[in-house]
């Protein structure tokens, strides 16, 4: 199972999580799945209980093992085993009778191969590995002792290269390995093992305690023994490579052709991609900028390989032997953008229309706004941004309520798979709230806790990241703020940069549109000027720092709401508002009434937020208290 979980996608990782309500496991998994996803909450329904829906997927993940949602789907149907099928990727293989897929067992015991077992290794790696060999077998006929750790990302070819290794030393050297797949094992096993090579493979040591370090460090010095281990993150194993004299082996990053030959190369259930469709998948990455490839590219093969096969495999329709797809890139730009949460486009006049009537669908009387923030959108939905920098920088101002919120929200849900998170930065007025960016220093109350834009930062690798009232904010956290817009990494307290390359951030602004327009901290001083665009009208008004507002692509002008304008968002708000309560089943008479009274909520000084306020308030009690006495 520990083989399994370190397989796990991004998505299916994030869902385990949620094993505690069962239903919402269920839930998120199904969506996930898309389409195919009501067959598992049909399947979750069956269940008589939480606790026994609990058992069920507790039984299946914890027996079966699964590393993605399509497995876990596939062993909720029950798939049969084959222990021939060697080029799986999951827990499951196929049978096929004559009319329909024969369906037996649930889970197979038997521990698959993972994906990394049967990658190619190019010539960089390959070197290595003659190289460690040399290392391993000279320091074991001089009876001495050797600490060797392998640095490299997710599936970047650590394991292949561990095994290769071991592998050559056995079969030609004679000179065997054993391997814990986790340190406590290490210190109570090896008393009475007598093979010269150990290794740790996927051992998870960058979350080793301070007393498995001491214990580590403690049985290198007093053996002859080569330790070889994996990790992704060198920076905690300082103590020991020091300690130890170790020495640290840094995997270079496939190449291009190298990643095309191993999508390629990857078997599920004999389906594989044709090299054209690997060449498109590594050629969209490489776009968006993505840092971890190699698991994204496998997480892609997936999400089109997967669904394919679980249609023929209810169909009936498996052929036997290696099947090889070729994808057009429309389904390549679907699976990348399940696997990034982030949508995925090409940049084509039909993309501007596509983004432009799904924001206009629910944004009303800021067509100006949509115009100008369409070709920065197009830009980041075709992979065309500089990957070094955040994927947009925009700068929405204008009066309260007008919009500027919810235009971000809406941007989250149509591009982003509604991620979104909102700092309010007025609270960031005094020198001292900077900590709540980057954390307490030492000696602080609160040092080491993780603050909230950091964690979503680190939680999603793409999203939109709202600073509302960025104006307010103290000087010393908009320096923060600026290193932020212009490099897309942002460092806290313990020296630990924060990745925020993949993100829209998007700041919002009242200022000129003030009635008690006080004195900005942070930016400059404020003086109201008539000019001709929104970029001028905001340097005229010495409100930003020219520095600051160098670092903006796109700066948009929301305007107060016309009558139309309101009606169509009280409709909007009353819509919202009926489906919610429908789903309850408490039904909205009198609508048009309740429209009127929306509309004439409105405030000038607060904008479409007192409808809002209203109809969440007012609208809502009053539909109740009718449903009551119905």
């Amino acid at each position: 199972m520990n083989q399994r979980k370190n397989l796990c996608t991004e998505n299916f990782r994030r869902a385990l999580e949620l094993r505690e309500d069962p239903r919402k496991f269920i839930e998120l998994v199904s969506r996930l799945l898309g389409a195919s996803g009501n067959e598992l909450r049909a399947w979750a329904n069956t269940a008589t209980s939480e606790d026994e829906l609990t058992s069920k997927i507790n039984g299946i993940l914890e027996k079966g093992g699964v590393c993605d949602e399509w497995v876990f789907l596939w062993t909720v149907c029950g798939q049969p085993t084959d222990p021939q099928d060697s080029g799986s990727c999951g827990s499951s293989s196929i049978a096929t009778g004559n009319d329909s897929a024969s369906v037996r067992g649930t889970a197979s015991d038997q521990e698959p191969p993972e994906e990394s077992s049967i990658r190619l290794i190019g010539a960089q790696i390959q070197s290595i590995a003659d190289t460690l060999i040399s290392t391993i077998a000279s320091t074991i006929v001089a009876n001495g002792s050797k600490l060797i750790i392998i640095h490299g990302g997710p599936m970047s070819g650590k394991t292949t290269l561990i095994r290769r290794i071991t592998d050559k030393l056995r079969l030609e050297r004679g000179i065997p390995a054993s391997n814990y797949r986790d340190l406590t094992s290490l210190g109570v096993y090896t008393a009475l093992d007598l093979t010269r090579v150990i290794y740790l493979d996927d051992a998870d040591m960058e979350s080793i305690s301070q007393t498995v370090e001491t214990q580590m460090i403690k049985y290198y010095r007093s053996r002859s023994h080569v330790l070889v281990f994996t990790c992704r993150d060198i920076s905690r194993l300082n103590n020991i490579v020091n300690a130890c004299d170790g020495m640290v082996v840094e995997l270079p990053l496939p190449s291009d052709d190298e990643l095309v030959e191993i999508i390629s190369h990857l078997v599920i259930r004999g389906y594989a991609l044709s090299l054209g469709t690997s060449r498109k998948i590594v050629n969209l990455l490489n776009a968006f900028g993505v840092q971890d490839r190699m698991p994204k590219a496998i997480d892609t093969m997936r999400m089109m390989l997967y669904p394919q096969l679980y249609a023929d495999f209810r169909k009936g329709t498996i052929k036997m032997g290696r099947q090889e797809l070729d994808f057009k890139r429309g389904n390549v730009e679907a699976a990348v953008s399940h696997v990034l949460g982030i949508k995925v486009m090409s940049a084509t006049g039909e993309t501007d229309k596509q983004l432009s009537d799904s924001i206009t669908e629910r944004i009303k009387g800021q067509e100006d706004v949509v115009n100008t923030i369409i070709p920065s959108l197009t830009s980041i939905a075709s992979g065309m941004t500089d990957p070094t920098k955040p994927a947009g920088v925009m700068l929405f101002y204008g009066p309260t309520g007008s919009g500027k919120t919810e235009m971000a929200k809406v941007i989250a849900d149509v591009m982003f798979n509604g991620v979104f998170h909102k700092e309010e930065m007025n609270t960031y007025s005094e020198k001292h709230s900077v900590s709540r960016i980057t954390g307490a220093p030492p000696g602080y109350i609160g040092y080491g806790d993780v603050p909230a834009m950091i964690e979503f930062l680190d939680a999603h690798r793409r999203g939109v990241l709202l600073l509302d009232e960025i104006e307010k904010a103290h000087e010393t956290v908009a320096d923060h703020i600026m290193e932020l817009l212009d490099t897309g990494m942002i460092r806290d307290t313990k020296g630990k940069k924060h990745d925020a390359r993949g993100f829209l951030i998007i700041m919002t602004s009242n200022v000129m549109f003030e009635h008690n327009k006080a004195n900005p901290i942070g930016f400059g001083t404020g003086t109201d000027s008539t000019v001709e665009s929104p970029r001028d009208e905001l340097k005229r008004s010495r409100v930003f720092r020219d520095e600051f507002l160098g670092r903006v692509q796109t700066v948009a002008k929301f305007k107060a709401l016309a009558d139309e304008d309101i009606q169509h968002i009280a409709q909007l708000m009353l819509s919202d508002l009926e489906k919610r309560l429908l789903s309850v089943g408490v039904r909205v008479w009198q609508k048009d009434t309740l429209l009127e009274d929306i509309i004439k909520s409105y405030d000038s000084k607060t904008g479409a937020r007192s409808m809002k306020n209203f109809t969440e308030t007012h609208i809502k009690n009053r539909v109740l208290e009718r449903g009551r006495k119905s």
